[in-house]
């Protein structure tokens, strides 16, 4: 199954700029629909694709990007001990772990009307022998 965005709409819903490569976004994009189709309801899906699945998979491909240079931003951050003092790098990585989380909430809001829903379980059941 294609996926149901593409880069140029991930690049201009999410403001990157160029010196994002491509490379990652097709692999952002790429464990972002996995992550879609494992979950999706096949009744829920339109032909032509809805606004809303569109919008969800390049927000969940955002949230897959911003985690990965989150990841890239902790591993390499630079701490430097002068003296006693300890000086460390401004707090872009906990920025982009934030935004990669609300990225990924904003996806599955999208998403939710198209996600397979398993039949609600009964709590407690009870039997015609026991008292009530």
């Amino acid at each position: 199954m294609e996926p149901f965005t593409d880069e140029s709409t991930i690049r201009a819903r999410l403001h990157l700029p160029e010196a994002v490569s491509t490379a990652d976004i097709a692999t952002a994009l790429a464990d972002a629909h996995e992550r879609v189709t494992a979950l999706l309801d096949p009744e829920t899906i339109d032909t032509p694709v809805s606004e809303l699945l569109r919008l969800g998979e390049t927000y969940l491909a955002g949230a897959e990007l911003f985690r990965s240079f989150y990841i890239r931003a902790v591993y390499d951050q630079r701490r430097l001990t002068v003296g006693g003092a300890r000086i460390e790098e401004g707090p872009r990585a906990q920025a982009l772990g934030r935004t990669a989380r609300e990225c990924e909430q904003w996806a599955w809001s999208y998403l939710a009307p198209y996600l397979f829903r398993p039949a609600p379980r009964k709590v407690v059941a009870t039997t015609p022998t026991w008292p009530l």
